[in-house]
């Protein structure tokens, strides 16, 4: 199933928040392992968050920064692996106690991009 660019719009509103559910993930992405591997990336799990990126972001690269002191930000991009191609989707001030989180959200905002 194509993945409908509404739902992910407000799946990305929920998981930049505070709680998201099945049935957002379901509606944004289908029926599927999806809705495992997202909530598990939104609970702090960068093996899901790594595994939904190759899933759905075949070819793409994450780089991700943690800095500062308590109330630093996570930074996490995800670009395009041809190094010719200039294009990446940048998440900043994620929770610093969770860059699973803020790489959930640049793999949201990557696959948004791509149904444009």
């Amino acid at each position: 199933m194509t993945p409908n660019t509404q739902a992910l719009q407000r799946l990305l509103e929920a998981v930049d928040g505070s709680a998201i559910s099945t049935d957002m993930i379901i509606e944004a992405f289908g029926n599927g392992w999806d809705d495992v591997l997202v909530l598990a990336a939104f609970d702090g799990s960068l093996d899901a968050a790594k595994a939904l990126h190759e899933a759905l972001l075949p070819g793409w690269i994450n780089r991700m920064n943690l800095c500062g002191q308590g109330a630093g930000v996570s930074v996490c991009h995800v670009e395009l692996s041809d190094w010719e191609t200039d294009f990446a989707i940048c998440v900043d001030n994620a929770p610093v106690d969770n860059p699973a989180r803020a790489w959930l959200l640049a793999i949201i905002r990557a696959v948004m991009a791509g149904e444009r």
